[in-house]
């Protein structure tokens, strides 16, 4: 059964070390790391839910990949992305309007996938992603705070050691890219990026992370409760008032590293349907280098 979060869970979440090295041994209910998906965006200028467009399918003539290349959602090609990357969890960050749709897509996805690892592991001696957790959808704590609150939203409800953040949005990501961001972030245990891009993004879990969300999170939140209503009824997010917490003032805070992608291409996001179209475009082109 897969599992809807709204609101805090009872079990307290364990603080890792401030210094930023992830601890040796897991802690009870700890996941080492999770994938966080974001999917909880209002995709106002794309003007349909950006989870649910379908990429189209492409063949495999350029070489071996590990995804799947069938047509399908944004939220299920996502999701498998970070599965292919080796995250221990899935997790998908929604709103309350979103959450009952994905949920039940999810499903679907974890249901095809422990067939997958069923008939995997009757012919492998083992596979990477054996005794995965069983995947979820955290809605957020606080609307309208953007990629940040969803993240806050996911940690504060699901104890783990580090998270490998995706948006929903990218459709040229290939797993390697996120599996080689992860790998360098836990060499380094730091938050890792690639240059000029704040998602995708590896974020230990940890002291730094914590005093962040204490100083500079919460208030922010607190404060959307009394963000103003402007002229057309709708209150004014806090985030576009004012100069607020980022995933950019996020990472000033606590131990970053930025590196290279060899195919920047493949970072493309897409939040118009002149970008979804630009992107189709590059899938299904016969020079595409990726």
């Amino acid at each position: 059964m897969i599992m809807l979060f709204t609101e805090l869970t009872k079990q307290p979440k364990s603080a890792a070390q401030v210094n930023g090295n992830s601890a040796t041994n897991l802690r009870d209910g700890q996941t080492k790391c999770i994938g966080i998906l974001l999917a909880g965006g209002l995709s106002s200028r794309m003007g349909t839910n950006k989870a649910q467009l379908v990429r189209p399918a492409i063949s495999n003539e350029h070489g071996t990949r590990s995804q799947s290349f069938q047509a399908q959602s944004m939220l299920a090609f996502s999701a498998q992305l970070l599965l292919d990357a080796g995250v221990d969890q899935l997790i998908v960050s929604a709103n309350a309007s979103q959450a009952a749709q994905l949920t039940n897509e999810i499903g679907q996805l974890f249901i095809r996938q422990h067939s997958i690892i069923q008939a995997d592991t009757s012919s492998q001696a083992g596979t990477s992603q054996v005794g995965m957790g069983e995947p979820k959808v955290v809605t957020d704590l606080t609307p309208k705070l953007g990629p940040l609150g969803g993240i806050y939203s996911v940690l504060e409800q699901i104890p783990c050691q580090a998270a490998l953040i995706l948006p929903v949005d990218l459709p040229l990501m290939t797993s390697d890219a996120l599996r080689t961001l992860k790998q360098a972030g836990e060499l380094n245990h730091q938050a890792t990026m690639y240059r000029h891009h704040m998602l995708p993004l590896y974020l230990p879990n940890n002291g730094y992370t914590e005093l962040f969300f204490k100083q500079h999170f919460r208030a922010l939140a607190a404060s959307a409760s009394q963000a103003p209503v402007t002229d057309n009824g709708k209150t004014t997010s806090p985030i576009e008032k004012t100069q607020g917490a980022s995933i950019k003032t996020l990472l000033s805070q606590l131990p970053h590293q930025s590196i290279e992608c060899t195919a920047p291409n493949l970072l493309t996001n897409t939040n118009t349907p002149e970008d979804w179209q630009h992107a189709q475009s590059q899938l299904l082109s016969p020079r595409r280098s990726f």
